[in-house]
């Protein structure tokens, strides 16, 4: 299913009104890269939150097929002691989600949320985010997935 920019932005405003309702007001955004990248970026306008990081993160090579483990780009994350929500454009198996939140943990933040704009409901997932907006069984394809769009 392909999705408009609007459609999209739509969902990240949806997503940053629904998350302080939760009581969770996180004061720093960590974002999966690539997919979440132009995500974070919306919902830090919306929220008002000016920090954001993105870690590189493979989990998919160029054709789709998934790697063996995830690749988490190491690197210094200035999380101590905040409040942080990790987003990432879809939730599959949740096997990214996971292992990003695993090593977001060692930086020690207050406390740590992940949300998502697509969860997969046809599918098991080793972590459930805490926040989503709408759920699926298809495959989604986002604006900036330019390849994909053609």
């Amino acid at each position: 299913m392909k999705y408009t920019w609007e459609e999209i932005t739509s969902m990240i405003q949806a997503l940053a009104v629904d998350i302080p309702v939760h009581s969770y007001e996180p004061n720093i955004i960590v974002g999966i890269g690539r997919g979440s990248a132009a995500i974070c970026c919306i919902f830090g306008e919306y929220a008002n939150i000016k920090d954001v990081v993105v870690i590189p993160v493979v989990h998919y090579d160029d054709n789709r097929n998934k790697l063996d483990k995830v690749r988490i780009a190491d690197m210094n994350l200035p999380i101590e002691g905040k409040n942080v929500l990790l987003i990432d454009d879809i939730c599959d198996t949740g096997e990214t989600l996971f292992e990003v939140k695993k090593y977001c943990e060692k930086f020690n933040p207050n406390r740590l949320k992940t949300a998502v704009l697509f969860l997969r409901d046809d599918k098991e997932h080793q972590i459930e985010p805490d926040f989503y907006v709408k759920s699926t069984h298809e495959w989604t394809i986002s604006p900036w997935e330019l390849r994909d769009l053609e």
